[in-house]
């Protein structure tokens, strides 16, 4: 409880100015960085956002740890969640899909081998569904855990890479180090969007 505390309270942290950085950066140090990425890793499975623990997890553990290790733990942290997350909705969940579309006379739709890549690339970049869905999307869809895995890493990584970086120069006053980060998550968010947009008008 108090873990979920401490991450509502720093992604809060922006609507309320009476409330001191440094409060939230303390108390979410106490945890510790094992515990604070140990849940990164498994409570996203069961739909908690991942993007607190990113926007949290710079100034709270870049002044301890550096900054390459912490990016390197969140998405280590990623990683294991997005492969519990897998396991749970293709081994699980997709089953139990199957057998209601079949008794209302409906099949999942099988995606060519050649396209697995592609499909887990255009289902990480469409903005609005949660990371968590997005995963359960792949898994029932039957997209195997290779291209799955890279198209999930590959996206979300960067994402927390850039992330965990701009929250530490926020908290740091370096101005400069935030306007890259905007700006690489801009131009990504921009490559994301071109490639979305190339998937939707390929032929299936």
């Amino acid at each position: 409880m108090a873990l979920f505390a401490a991450l509502a309270v720093l992604a809060f942290l922006r609507l309320n100015p009476g409330f001191h950085p440094a409060e939230a950066v303390q108390f979410l140090r106490e945890a510790g960085p094992w515990v604070y990425f140990g849940a990164m890793g498994l409570l996203p499975v069961i739909g908690f956002p991942l993007a607190p623990f990113n926007l949290a997890a710079g100034p709270a553990f870049v002044p301890s740890l550096g900054l390459l290790p912490v990016i390197l733990l969140a998405c280590a942290a990623i990683g294991v969640n997005v492969s519990l997350t897998y396991c749970l909705s293709k081994y699980t969940l997709r089953p139990l899909v199957v057998r209601a579309a079949a008794w209302l006379g409906y099949s999942i739709p099988e995606i060519p081998a050649d396209k697995h890549l592609a499909a887990a690339f255009l289902v990480r970049a469409t903005p609005g569904p949660p990371f968590f869905l997005q995963s359960c999307l792949l898994g029932i869809a039957g997209v195997p855990f290779l291209p799955y895995m890279i198209a999930s890493l590959s996206v979300a990584g960067v994402y927390a890479a850039l992330v965990i970086a701009g929250g530490d120069a926020l908290m740091n006053g370096r101005i400069r180090v935030v306007l890259l980060c905007c700006a690489g998550l801009g131009l990504f968010a921009t490559v994301l969007r071109l490639l979305r947009r190339k998937g939707a008008q390929a032929k299936p």
